[in-house]
């Protein structure tokens, strides 16, 4: 490939990407001649600020050609932070095309800041104080533990193993105010009057038959 034709195909490469990807991408073509960089080509100037035959590198001046050994520098470099002197956030890669010549850099510059902003908000309001279910159970929990409470109260009664005709006393009282409405509330009372589940049904059912007996 001759240095024309690399230089016309790094060109429209870096032309096509700015137009895809958008302002917020700056693409640009750059020649090294001996220890200068200088850019020949640029799309979206914009987010750096250059101008074509700019020597500025992306971090703005920060490094002088002398800092860089361009000889062992020249390599493909990919994702790279930058923070620019303006304060914006880029992410920066550079391609490396040489041929007997010439020796081209294509760089790619994309403005991150907006979408960093975004990640934080994001983050925020992706952000979860607790599990719904997990709360609802505990809330549940609480609210069976305290209608118990003052259910056994009621009847005099202390949780614990309690005779068939006391266990179907305070099944009534609970019943009446919706105990078993709430979710998993059998297991719940079973285990605090250390009976079996069964139990507990077969003694909701005998309490039903009764009240359709009478």
């Amino acid at each position: 490939m001759t240095k024309k034709e690399a230089y016309e195909f790094l060109y429209r490469l870096a032309e096509g990407i700015a137009r895809m990807f958008g302002v917020n991408c700056e693409t640009v073509v750059q020649e090294v001649i001996d220890s200068e960089v200088v850019t020949l080509a640029i799309f979206n100037g914009h987010v750096s600020g250059r101008q074509p035959m700019s020597q500025v590198g992306i971090l703005g001046g920060i490094l002088s050609n002398e800092d860089i050994d361009y000889e062992e520098f020249m390599t493909d470099v990919h994702n790279q932070l930058v923070i620019h002197p303006s304060g914006k956030k880029i992410k920066s890669s550079s391609f490396i095309l040489s041929g007997k010549h010439y020796k081209y850099v294509l760089g790619i510059n994309y403005d991150v800041s907006l979408l960093d902003k975004v990640e934080t908000m994001l983050g925020s309001f992706l952000a979860f104080e607790g599990d719904l279910y997990a709360t609802l159970q505990r809330e549940s929990d609480n609210s069976m533990e305290s209608i118990l409470e003052n259910s056994l109260k009621s009847v005099n009664y202390s949780a614990g193993k309690l005779k068939k005709e006391e266990r179907i006393i305070l099944l009534q009282v609970l019943k009446e105010q919706h105990f078993f409405d709430l979710q998993k509330s059998v297991p719940f009372l079973a285990e605090k009057l250390s009976v079996s589940k069964y139990t507990i049904y077969k003694d909701l059912k005998e309490i039903t038959e009764m009240n359709e007996a009478v």
